[in-house]
């Protein structure tokens, strides 16, 4: 399962981020790394995810939410 089609309101942990390598480091850069536990609070416009992150709100876009793979938690 990824990001981008995981449940709302669910608690997942990264599994791995797939993609190209700037891609993972911005997602890296975010605080979204394996072993993270966060939660897709909402599905915004266009169909981002707001997600949470250490006390954190981030807004991740379709293509990118596809490229991380979770797991429930």
């Amino acid at each position: 399962m990824n990001l981008a089609n995981c449940p709302l309101s669910t608690q997942v942990c990264v599994r791995a981020l797939e993609g190209e390598p700037t891609q993972c480091l911005r997602l890296l850069e975010l605080g979204i790394y394996p072993g993270q536990c966060i939660e897709a609070i909402y599905e915004g416009a266009f169909g981002r995810r707001i997600i949470a992150v250490n006390h954190q709100r981030i807004a991740i876009d379709p293509e990118s939410a596809a490229h991380i793979a979770v797991a429930v938690a």
